[in-house]
């Protein structure tokens, strides 16, 4: 799953990577030609169901079947 902030500047990408390892990536989308990821966040410990950024971009969210 993925969902992108106001200002279209970046994307956050939720995933499952098998065993007990899921992430939550930063990706930087205001270049044209090079999407670079900038963060990872790697607290899940099963697969992440949902992602949202709040209006103002200053706080991500992000669930899990963890719960975590």
């Amino acid at each position: 799953m993925m969902t992108g902030d106001r200002d279209m500047r970046s994307l956050f990408s939720g995933s499952d990577d098998g065993g007990d390892n899921a992430t939550v990536r930063v990706w930087d989308i205001s270049k044209t030609k090079r999407k670079n990821c900038i963060a990872t966040l790697d607290n899940h410990r099963s697969a992440v169901t949902s992602i949202a950024v709040s209006e103002d971009g200053w706080t991500l969210l992000s669930a899990g079947r963890d719960k975590a």
